[in-house]
């Protein structure tokens, strides 16, 4: 029998929002340089603000209707809020995530944008846009992607490089594993985070987590995690034994399973133990563990199923960590709820629980805000961050101890103008307007490559780029034998440079100086000069010169002389003596006869014709491949054509009565090569006046004489030939 507590979970009831509300939508094609659209069907008691959000943060200056994509939206996810008052009440209305901008005509270096730090009881990734994760911290699972598994707990302190893992737009850690989103809107896990048939499972390499594709961004709990999809959807996967998954049961999922009752989600916050949707009307439902009260809902009793929160102004994001939960409202205010152990949720004059949502004191103009572990932080419009809780906040006090719990937000210095903030267990990190990447907290996850403790921000070694770089160039003709040299610009002291020189994109083997004498093999290729920057303590720098102009001047390997073989006789065949030619050369070929220009032939062979007899032939071939010298080769002139000769002719017979008065015949036998024949009867050798058919009758004056016949064999292009038989006695 089931718990009573758990009972309530599974059956807890979801409060929906209003069906009748729906969110506005942005419409046009998401790629840089496009301008997106605004269409609101909502009819506002006067024109809302309207504030236009990358990757849920807002955008300077971006209030209209429209908004152009610019270079640094490539790749983010952009949406647009409302804020105003219907039939007056406040209200708040967002456009569903769609999908990340194209690329367009993107302008930037991929990998130099961060887009995502994620922190923990234990270790920190650092996400670069369309690039790659860095982690550091203790691996006793594989959390930091490299792919082995400490056997102590030994932290990493200097960054390591997620193996196998590229083109990443979102990030995100809990206690033992580490997630990301990549740019088709795939979830990759690695560490220990998979639940099969309830058992644990150590994935060393990142993994396609089945049922989350199209996903936007995600958050990790203690040991669950939840995706926010495209459309509004919302899929989570992982431990569930408090109902954190939101499917009705208490079952672990490896595979990620969309949460039944959600929809219209634009952002997802989790606790430990505990997962909470923001839904595009400003209104918020939860679901999992409550008991801290990290559902909201006035009571402390789980729920399976999301559950809406009462009682709380229109929220424009939520953010959650340790057992604890807040909310950015409409007012620039910000409401918390959960364990206030540390006085994380805000609440003065009591460490006990926050069972529904309640206001922080102190505190207005909030632009972004961030919860986690027992500490919570808000940006304010201004670009300060302000803190409060538990543990080294940044403001330089005592790193850690029992009683270093502020009460009040303090204001952190030393981060410059912030653009986004994370805060985890036992790091926090900010990135500023401009990029740079501080930290502070524990040493190792930290990434300042120490294991000391950090107090105030601090530099880290997380994606740390050269600030100089330079694009090469290519100096030198392009063409064989010529030597090419890299202009390799202007770089940071200290960086040290690696060449390697590419062919139609390709390594050229040992082309590895800052110089390449071109080889024959390039001829009709394209060169590129391939630089690695790398300096101690920054991330190696990668970049490519353009391509030199096709590479000319290439030698064709050809004979050094051309001679025709075959037989000079009308009807047989010429070519020209054999050679291995290259396979991509191409061959032309022109055949002519001496003291003419008239071309006989143009392919690889030839057959003598009859007007070729007494006449001599020569051949030209001509050899061209791209890049390379052309080849002209032209054999000597061929013996003078002869004639053909007859095969075999045969010495035709008389046949017939050797009689005067009598018929005889000649016969002929085989003749080859289907002659003209043509006959002369002969007596006493001399020729009889017009006999020379085939059959003869023999006249008087051939009684006593010596008869016999002669056949001449004719045709174009063979020599004639005439054969005589025998002579016979006619009587």
């Amino acid at each position: 029998m089931l718990p009573i507590l758990m009972v309530a979970s599974i059956f807890a009831v979801p409060l929906q929002a209003n069906a009748s509300e729906v969110p506005v939508t942005v419409v046009g094609t998401r790629e840089v340089g496009e301008v997106l659209h605004l269409q609101d069907t909502n009819t506002w008691d006067i024109p809302p603000e309207i504030q236009w959000l990358r990757d849920f943060v807002p955008i300077e200056g971006a209030n209209s209707t429209t908004y152009q994509l610019e270079d640094r939206d490539y790749l983010r996810s952009i949406t647009v809020r409302l804020l105003g008052s219907l039939q007056g009440v406040p209200k708040v209305r967002f456009s569903l995530p769609i999908s990340r901008t194209g690329k367009g005509s993107f302008a930037g270096i991929l990998g130099e944008q961060r887009v995502g730090v994620a922190s923990n009881h234990y270790h920190t990734c650092v996400a670069q846009l369309g690039g790659y994760v860095q982690c550091a911290g203790p691996n006793l699972s594989g959390q930091l992607g490299n792919g082995e598994a400490s056997e102590t707990y030994q932290p990493i302190t200097t960054p390591v490089t997620v193996k196998d893992l590229s083109e990443i737009v979102s990030i995100s850690t809990n206690s033992e594993s580490t997630c990301a989103v990549t740019v088709m809107g795939l979830i990759k896990c690695w560490g220990n985070l998979l639940y099969v048939d309830g058992t644990e499972e150590i994935t060393l390499k990142p993994k396609i987590v089945v049922g989350a594709e199209n996903a936007i961004d995600l958050a990790q709990g203690g040991r669950h995690n939840c995706a926010l999809l495209t459309q509004g959807f919302v899929s989570c996967w992982g431990l569930n034994r408090k109902g954190q998954l939101g499917d009705g049961t208490l079952i672990d999922r490896p595979s990620g399973l969309n949460v039944p009752s959600i929809e219209g989600a634009v952002h997802v916050a989790l606790t430990s133990g505990s997962s909470c949707a923001l839904l595009f009307d400003g209104s918020v439902s939860c679901w999992g563990n409550n008991y801290h009260g990290e559902l909201g809902i006035g009571s402390t009793i789980n729920s399976s199923r999301p559950v809406r929160i009462e009682n709380i102004p229109p929220v424009i994001k939520i953010s959650g960590g340790g057992q604890s939960m807040c909310a950015l409202l409409e007012t620039r205010t910000a409401s918390c709820w959960g364990s206030n152990e540390y006085f994380q949720g805000g609440v003065r004059d009591s460490l006990e629980p926050i069972l529904e949502p309640r206001e922080v004191q102190g505190l207005e103009n909030i632009l972004n805000l961030h919860t986690g572990g027992d500490r919570s932080c808000v940006i304010k419009e201004d670009k300060t961050l302000w803190c409060w809780g538990f543990g080294a906040l940044g403001d330089g006090t005592r790193y850690r101890g029992p009683d270093h719990r502020t009460i009040d937000p303090v204001k952190i210095s030393g981060t410059g103008e912030i653009e986004s903030v994370f805060v985890g267990e036992c790091v926090m990190c900010v990135v500023s307007v401009d990029g740079v990447l501080k930290c502070w907290g524990d040493g190792a996850p930290s990434g300042v490559g120490t294991e000391i403790a950090v107090e105030v921000p601090t530099s880290t070694l997380f994606n740390r780029w050269l600030t100089k770089k330079a694009v090469p160039a290519v100096a030198g003709a392009p063409r064989v034998g010529s030597i090419l040299v890299a202009n390799s610009g202007l770089w940071d002291t200290g960086v040290t440079l690696s060449y390697q020189w590419l062919s139609n994109g390709n390594q050229i083997e040992s082309a590895t100086s800052d110089s390449y004498l071109v080889s024959n093999e390039q001829a009709g290729k394209n060169i590129s000069l391939f630089i690695e920057a790398s300096k101690e303590g920054f991330l190696s720098h990668f970049t490519e010169s353009a391509s030199t102009p096709i590479i000319t001047g290439g030698k064709i390997a050809a004979p050094t002389s051309l001679a025709i073989t075959g037989t000079a006789k009308f009807g047989e065949s010429l070519s020209a003596t054999s050679y291995f030619w290259d396979p991509t050369v191409t061959l032309s070929y022109t055949w002519q006869r001496e003291g003419s220009s008239s071309v006989l032939g143009r392919g690889q062979n030839y057959v003598v014709g009859a007007a070729d007899v007494g006449k001599r032939i020569r051949l030209t071939l001509v050899a061209t491949k791209l890049g390379h010298d052309t080849v002209s080769l032209i054999t000597p002139y061929s013996p003078k054509i002869a004639l053909r000769t007859f095969t075999s002719p045969p010495t035709p017979i008389i046949a017939g009565t050797l009689k005067v008065g009598k018929s005889v015949t000649a016969t002929l036998g085989v003749w080859l090569d289907n002659p003209t024949l043509s006959y002369q009867w002969l007596l006493d050798g001399k020729p009889i006046s017009k006999a020379t058919k085939a059959t003869l009758k023999l006249p008087s004056s051939a009684k006593n004489k010596k008869l016999s016949v002669r056949v001449t064999a004719t045709k174009s292009g063979y020599a004639s030939v005439s054969k005589t038989s025998s002579t016979k006695k006619v009587t």
